[in-house]
């Protein structure tokens, strides 16, 4: 064999072994990104987001006629539920009054009352998710997550669309409309529907 051919021979050695560790080529590219599941809107931070831009018109300072606060218009069960608040008689009344006590989940937050409630939109947010962390519980128990997937009035039922009509009327009532689909549409006291929430606030993310 000639001095030539082994010349060629160990240059082609060589460059498969640098080959081998890599120093002669680019990486492979990453994997691309797991899809979103179909009719995906947002995350969870967006449905905050929508929650608050619908409830409040995102003004973490406002009291509606009827007492509800912030963001997220809470009234005094929601903020029981989620053990910031706490009325015992004699102040135990069936308003939203806030003639009761700032529990110590609250004033962790800098929360002492209704005012440093409304001055703290921070504080709100953690309020509402503990508050939801609640109503996933209740709509577990009542069997509502039987329904996701099913079409009830022409509406497509997802978890963040219960988790939002839960919010806006209970998850009882929300029980009673997928139990009985004829039997009307549930409102507020202005007059916001239980499917205009289980629509608007469909395929988010949730955190159950």
């Amino acid at each position: 064999m000639s001095r030539h051919l082994l010349k060629i021979s160990a240059v082609a050695i060589l460059s498969a072994m640098l080959a081998a560790c890599g120093t002669t080529s680019s990486p492979p590219p990453p994997p691309p990104p797991t899809p979103p599941a179909p009719g995906f809107v947002g995350d969870i931070n967006d449905f905050y987001a929508a929650l608050a831009q619908r409830e409040s018109g995102g003004n973490a300072g406002v009291e509606n006629t009827f007492g509800y606060l912030g963001l997220y218009q809470m009234g005094e069960p929601a903020m029981m539920d989620a053990t910031w608040y706490d009325e015992t008689a004699p102040n135990e009344t069936s308003r939203n009054d806030w003639i009761g006590a700032w529990l110590s989940r609250a004033q962790a937050q800098g929360v002492t009352s209704k005012a440093s409630y409304l001055a703290k939109p921070a504080a709100q947010d953690v309020a509402v998710r503990r508050y939801h962390n609640r109503v996933a519980g209740y709509i577990s128990a009542l069997g509502l997550l039987d329904y996701e997937g099913q079409t009830v009035n022409g509406i497509v039922i997802t978890r963040s669309g219960l988790l939002a009509a839960c919010h806006l009327l209970g998850c009882g009532t929300v029980r009673d409309y997928l139990e009985s689909p004829g039997g009307g549409t549930p409102a507020d006291a202005y007059g916001t529907t239980i499917e205009e929430y289980l629509s608007l606030f469909a395929n988010y993310e949730t955190a159950f």
